[in-house]
């Protein structure tokens, strides 16, 4: 089974951040230096390609930074292994389905990597066909050309294929508020709006929006994005957690379905009908913000 650690894996990026600056340098909230290594850090972990491997840098220590971002996270990579041990990490991968870390690296392998997006592809396309509950894993498989075997490897059943493919359409999407003005990453986003990347695709529209598939993938896209946007929100209000993630829970899910109700409107339609959706959920996050 293909496991997607890494909106867990984020998750505990920003915890052990908040633990780190807690312990080292008796702040509160996230200091300027801990912020520099949050930016490093967290774009590095949604984009990862090796999104199934527990370690944090075995695979990236050498590719993933230069000598100066290598040098600005390096306290808090040793702070990481000081406080989770090896014990820790086999009963991580344990409690995800994982038997062990040689398995983990077997599917980080380039060849199993590029099956499973073939594998990806192909069901998307047939997505494009017919609804969900008509597809079949030995049709997928024929289309695929692939092994009935091959995709027991790689799957425990479509429903885990249709996890991946949310994921890919999360790690294309900036959930991230516009209207955060806080945020260091609106110079740079992660991509497109969630409405934006939606109504340019017609295959996440058919993955995203199938009968028997659209409450489970919206539960997707919260789980995968709802720890990072949170998070980021946190250092410019009051609220506490839990209020900011079902404030952002509902924007998200707001979105989901307005966008689904306009998905036949042309651009210009679009376009006012979303800057209504703005300014009202620029109202609501200017009552939690503090200005």
């Amino acid at each position: 089974m293909l496991v997607d650690l890494n909106p867990i894996k984020t998750e505990a990026i920003y915890r052990a951040l908040d633990l780190y600056c807690s312990t080292k340098h008796g702040c509160n909230t996230l200091c300027e230096d801990c912020r520099r290594v949050e930016s490093i850090m967290i774009p590095l972990i949604r984009k990862c390609p090796k999104r199934n491997l527990w370690s944090l840098c075995n695979a990236g220590h050498t590719t993933c930074f230069n000598d100066e971002t290598r040098a600005i996270v390096r306290p808090f990579l040793d702070f990481l292994n000081h406080e989770f041990d090896n014990h820790d990490r086999k009963d991580f991968i344990r409690l995800h389905g994982t038997d062990s870390r040689e398995t983990m690296e077997k599917r980080s392998d380039p060849r199993f990597v590029k099956l499973h997006d073939r594998l990806k592809e192909s069901f998307l396309e047939l997505l494009m066909e017919k609804e969900f509950k008509e597809i079949s894993v030995a049709e997928l498989c024929r289309k695929a050309d692939i092994e009935r075997k091959t995709f027991y490897n790689h799957c425990s059943d479509l429903m885990e294929l249709v996890n991946d493919c949310v994921y890919d359409f999360t790690v294309e999407t900036d959930f991230m508020p516009s209207q955060v003005s806080f945020s260091r990453w609106r110079d740079n986003p992660y991509g497109k709006p969630m409405c934006a990347v939606i109504r340019e695709n017609k295959k996440y529209q058919r993955l995203l929006y199938d009968p028997d598939l659209m409450e489970r993938c919206l539960t997707d896209i919260i789980a995968f994005s709802l720890p990072w946007t949170t998070h980021m929100v946190m250092g410019a209000t009051d609220a506490d957690r839990s209020q900011l993630q079902s404030v952002i829970s509902f924007s998200i899910s707001g979105c989901f379905m307005m966008t689904r109700m306009y998905l036949d409107q042309d651009e210009e339609a679009w376009t006012r009908v979303k800057s209504s959706i703005d300014k009202y959920n620029n109202g609501g996050l200017r009552i939690i913000t503090i200005t």
